[in-house]
């Protein structure tokens, strides 16, 4: 008897463990890197997940790979960096909670979206800067201010 529960236990063990392999290589996105972000790409857009420069002032891109940079993912700043000004590009629409939040020298967050609500430490000024396009005869022009 008990080799029968192990002959039916074992091939039902050995096809949940396959299962859970698949799931974890499935869900795991490929990470890029360019400049002092890594980054990740879904669909057409990309999304910050790492900065990892010692800058103290930080613009983050536009575009990497050629994609508009949609979204920053977490926590992408180590604690001790010494970032003290940081420029968020009208192209992000989406800033996870916390981003901001362990960055003691942060005095300056430029925002260049109006899609995104900033959260910043006590003491650190942000900036809204928001581009102005203006349409001249079917063009669009960048009349940044």
């Amino acid at each position: 008897m008990r080799n029968r529960i192990q002959a039916s236990v074992l091939p039902a063990l050995m096809t949940l463990v396959l299962i859970c392999i698949m799931s974890l290589s499935v869900g795991a996105e490929t990470v890029y890197s360019e400049g002092y972000f890594k980054y990740t790409i879904s669909a057409d857009a990309a999304t910050v997940v790492e900065y990892f420069g010692s800058e103290s002032e930080i613009v983050i891109p536009d575009y990497l790979a050629g994609l508009p940079v949609t979204r920053i993912q977490g926590r992408i700043f180590l604690s001790d960096c010494p970032v003290t000004k940081i420029t968020v590009p009208d192209t992000v629409n989406e800033l996870d909670d916390g981003l901001f939040s362990d960055l003691s020298n942060l005095k300056v967050v430029i925002v260049q979206s109006k899609n995104v609500n900033v959260r910043v430490p006590r003491g650190c000024v942000v900036i809204e800067d928001f581009p102005v396009y203006i349409t001249t005869g079917g063009d669009e022009k960048d009349g940044t201010v």
